[in-house]
């Protein structure tokens, strides 16, 4: 899971109130968390992380924070002709 992604559903599970105080409590909150995580904050989620692979997979696994803009418009790119 993406750290962004793992980051909202933390600072969300913490406005919490009760807390969990067993297993099963704290399942349904993380359940309840990830149902309410709002669906545009996923698929911008989704759209880095693409661009990131793109990217890693142009360097050949090499560096490539520098070909991140050309990836992500190429991923841009890919994803409207899809539509």
């Amino acid at each position: 899971m993406d750290y962004h992604v793992w980051g909202a559903m933390l600072e969300e599970y913490h406005k919490l109130q009760p807390k969990a105080k067993t297993e099963t409590e704290l399942k349904v909150a993380w359940q309840t968390t990830w149902e309410e995580l709002p669906q545009e904050r996923i698929n911008k989620t989704l759209v880095n992380c693409t661009t990131h692979l793109t990217a890693c997979v142009a360097a050949n696994g090499g560096h490539f924070g520098h070909r991140s803009t050309s990836a992500h418009l190429q991923v841009c790119i890919l994803i409207y002709r899809v539509r």
